[in-house]
């Protein structure tokens, strides 16, 4: 999977902040892309300390930020109400679905949605 272009879903950079192996090297050896709303989730936690939110900020600026297009506001839509989704989770799969990359997630109420995925299994 070295220098793919991939889209990661918020908990696989919390899984990076808390140490995972498995996330670590997936964004060292990949080009990444992630919705804007991965960005407000991260910097949005409320218990994010101000080292927090420098060390969100600076791996942020490694990444490529996508914001909502019409045309991920409209597969938002197809996606949420096909597969009953929560909206940051749609906002998130359409994002990936509009570039055409897999989505990396943990989340496994994604798993039967239809784009190319990569499944992380918690250990």
């Amino acid at each position: 999977m070295n220098g793919t272009n991939l889209v990661l879903d918020t908990n696989i950079v919390i899984y990076y902040f808390r140490g995972s192996e498995f996330a670590r090297d997936l964004i060292l050896n990949n080009e990444i892309t992630i919705s804007i709303i991965t960005e407000i989730e991260l910097l949005s936690y409320p218990n994010n300390t101000p080292t927090d939110i420098v060390n969100i900020k600076k791996l942020l600026s490694t990444f490529t930020i996508i914001p909502i297009t019409t045309f991920i506001k409209d597969k938002t839509i197809e996606f949420r109400r096909k597969y009953k989704l929560k909206t940051p989770d749609s906002i998130i799969v359409a994002t990936a679905n509009y570039l055409n990359y897999a989505l990396v997630t943990a989340d496994k109420q994604l798993k039967n949605v239809e784009i190319d995925m990569i499944l992380f299994e918690v250990p």
